[in-house]
Formats: structure tokens, C-alpha cells, sequence
């Protein structure tokens, strides 16, 4: 099983992206179960909302209103794509700046993962997730990702959280 970063997504609908052969590729025939966070879908309505121009947009949402269009296609992409929505709950009690806090338990992760990854927040939050999500609710192996700067942090991810780093054109 395998957690999916949103690059992926994006690149299956985007003509112009030169991982989009890969990612559709990897997504159309994958037999393992895949995983997408509410990270993702966020991140999916933010990159709509600024660029569906750019984006393969069905016929049916193209006569919708902008804000109506930039959530369905948002979850078109998703539905489409055949990926699985997981979203762990949980929090952690932890000290920062003298205080006891509660916080979410991915950002709790992220946080710990930082000094060593040294990756972008984002990129942190989704190995976070997708970490969590393999502890909790499924058995994920893998994660799914174009970034090169994830993928340089393979081993290193691996180790850490027991994810092997794959990029789409490998899996197909």
C-alpha cells in the first residue's frame, strides 16, 4: 500500500507536466491500494483555485461557477485518480515556549522529522501522514512522490519512518 504526494495527482491532470505520462501511468495500473491525506485535498484546491487553466478539466465542471468549479475539481481529481482518503485522528500533548500544548499528532511527527529531513513543511506534513496512516490504519510501504528533494532523503526516510521513496515512473 502507498501514500500518494500530491505531485503526483497534479501531474496525472496537467498536460504540460513533464511527469504526466509517469503519473498516470503509475495511477491507471497500480494494484495496491493508495492513500491521499486532507493535506493533499487542500493542496489540491489551492493549486486549482490558482491554476485551472492548466489543468484537464472535465466538460461538465467547465460550466460551473469558479467556486464551485475549483472544489469539484478538486475532488474529480482525487475520485478520479483512484486514491483513498485516510485521516488519522489523534493529538499530542507537548511543550513549547514554556507551555503545555495540544497539538495534532502529523504536525507533532513533522516536527520531530525536521532536524533530520530537513525538508519543506508541506513535505514533512504528507511523510507525516503517511507515516501515521501506515501505524494506524493501513499497512503502507510506500511513498509515492516526483520530488527529487524527497527522493535525496530516501534512506534516510526509510530508516526513519520504514517507507520505501518511489518515484511514479518506477512503479509502473
Amino acid at each position: 500500500m502507498a501514500y500518494v504526494d500530491t505531485n503526483v495527482l497534479i501531474a496525472a491532470y496537467t498536460s504540460k507536466d513533464p511527469m504526466r505520462k509517469p503519473a498516470k501511468a503509475f495511477l491507471a495500473s497500480t494494484t495496491t491500494p493508495t492513500f491521499v491525506s486532507p493535506l493533499t485535498f487542500t493542496e489540491i484546491v489551492s493549486v486549482v483555485a490558482r491554476n485551472d487553466h492548466l489543468l484537464e478539466t472535465p466538460l461538465f465542471l467547465k460550466e460551473e461557477s469558479s467556486t464551485r468549479r475549483v472544489r469539484a475539481l478538486a475532488e474529480y481529481i482525487i475520485r478520479d485518480s483512484g486514491v483513498s482518503m485516510a485521516s488519522p485522528q489523534g493529538s499530542s500533548r507537548t511543550r513549547i515556549g514554556g507551555r503545555s500544548v495540544v497539538i495534532p499528532i502529523e504536525y507533532s511527527r513533522a516536527a520531530s522529522l525536521a532536524a533530520v529531513l530537513k525538508l519543506r513543511t508541506l513535505d514533512l506534513l504528507h511523510l507525516a501522514y503517511a507515516y501515521i496512516i501506515g501505524r494506524i490504519e493501513y499497512s503502507l510501504t510506500s511513498f509515492v512522490t516526483g520530488d527529487a528533494l524527497i527522493a535525496s532523503r530516501a534512506k534516510q526516510i526509510h530508516q526513519l519512518l520504514g517507507l520505501d521513496v518511489k518515484h511514479p515512473a518506477d512503479e509502473t
